[in-house]
């Protein structure tokens, strides 16, 4: 019951993701490599691999249940969210590199979720595994391109839409996810977000990016489509599952305003 209710959810979320975004933004990074490969190398391989490492212990520590361990780690295995647009928007950053790197991101997410998410949940051989992303995250992404391309004034609506419904989503994330793991669910999300979110930075710092690209690929950490690991989680009828990408969905666009405006600050 649980998963007829978000999927549909998600897939009107994934829409509007395809609708703000073009094919010609694949080929529009070409003065930004050293931040697409960047964000690929941490996306791909370094935050999966850090968040691994990192849960485990926290996990034990709190003592939190096994499947609302489950979904603090695949809580950072989601796509960024074409949400982050508006706030690259006012502070500056760079949108050709942002779109780049939400389709990059998708895909990588599309890849990871059968390979890492079906057996944090148990469940790696159910068949729905590939069939869920194809479904509820490609064939969405791939119909909202096809229709923002067509001019279809459907598509001016889904961004309004989707935020409705990413709210609503977070809202009952939180409500029937609540559990006496909850505060501690909330710390090491808090946790492992902030490692996450160092790590971006230091790398971005190491190979010299410039402020602006890398505010860009900060927000591409924070604000990410918490939706898809809420509603595919919930695959097991678990609401714990989606607890913490609801957490993660509100601690990120804290964190993010606070970028925002330290970014501003070094400006003035």
């Amino acid at each position: 019951m649980l998963t007829a209710l978000l999927l549909p959810g998600l897939f009107i979320v994934m829409m509007a993701q395809g609708a703000a975004l073009q094919p010609r933004h694949l080929w529009e990074w070409r003065d930004d490599w050293p931040a697409i490969s960047l964000a690929f190398l941490l996306r791909l391989i370094v935050v999966p691999v850090v968040v691994l490492l990192l849960a485990k212990p926290l996990i034990r520590y709190w003592d939190i249940d096994v499947f609302a361990g489950a979904g603090l780690v695949i809580a950072f295995l989601a796509p960024p969210s074409v949400a982050a647009m508006a706030l690259v928007a006012i502070s500056g950053g760079v949108l050709p590199l942002l779109a780049t790197l939400i389709i990059g991101g998708t895909v990588i997410s599309v890849l990871l979720w059968p390979v890492l998410g079906g057996p944090l949940m148990n469940m790696a051989d159910a068949p729905w595994l590939w069939t869920d992303v194809l479904l509820w995250v490609v064939m969405p992404v791939l119909l909202g391109m096809f229709l923002r391309g067509k001019g279809y004034a459907v598509t001016r609506f889904l961004p309004i839409l989707a935020s409705v419904v990413t709210g609503a989503t977070i809202i009952a994330a939180l409500y029937l996810g609540w559990d006496d793991d909850s505060l501690s669910i909330l710390l090491a999300t808090t946790i492992l977000l902030f490692v996450v979110l160092i790590l971006t930075i230091l790398a971005g710092r190491l190979i010299r990016l410039g402020g602006d690209a890398l505010l860009t690929l900060c927000l591409t950490v924070l604000i990410p489509v918490v939706v898809m690991p809420i509603a595919l989680g919930t695959r097991t009828e678990i609401p714990q599952m989606g607890f913490a990408s609801a957490c993660y969905g509100i601690i990120g666009y804290v964190l993010a305003f606070v970028l925002i405006v330290l970014r501003q600050r070094s400006r003035a």
